[in-house]
């Protein structure tokens, strides 16, 4: 079965792969637009001939990325953990929303590893969830979440090793 959607139409979507027919005239971003839907470059295939010099930005979104990258930085509204004085006691709370999904992006966070305590909620992690898929160097871990099935709920703390509390 197949479907087929303009590329405007498919602004949002997200795709395992496409077929493209792209069109003959020049149109700002439509390319872009069309390639970005399909989550590997690998699962696009184009229908017709691609003709690179149909590809354009507009000078406004080119105007707008230079100024974004020289005059807008963006100043921190609040420090680090990783910034903060190492006489405080540095906590850290987040609902993670499943941590068997994020465990990898978590391990590389430099806050996490900055704070003394780390409290995660709503790990969706189950009885048959191995903890030392879940360690944290020089922390550890305390689990509440012994369901023999994945729900929503659930919590881990992290203290840091050798803290004095």
């Amino acid at each position: 079965m197949a479907c087929a959607k303009t590329v405007h139409r498919s602004q949002g979507d997200t795709m395992q792969s496409a077929v493209l027919q792209l069109p003959s005239k020049k149109l700002a971003h439509l390319h872009y637009v069309a390639f970005s839907r399909v989550t590997a470059l690998q699962n696009i295939h184009i229908s017709g001939k691609l003709d690179p010099s149909k590809i354009t930005v507009s000078q406004d979104v080119k105007s707008e990325m230079y100024r974004l990258r020289t005059d807008a930085q963006l100043q921190q509204c609040y420090s680090p953990l990783y910034n903060l004085d190492n006489c405080k006691m540095k906590i850290y709370f987040h609902n993670c929303q499943s941590i068997h999904l994020h465990i990898e992006d978590i391990k590389k966070d430099e806050s996490i590893f900055a704070s003394d305590v780390c409290l995660f909620v709503e790990t969706k992690l189950c009885a048959s969830d191995k903890n030392n898929l879940y360690e944290m160097e020089n922390f550890n871990m305390y689990r509440n979440d012994y369901h023999n099935n994945r729900t929503a709920y659930g919590s881990s703390v992290y203290i840091k090793k050798n803290i004095y509390c």
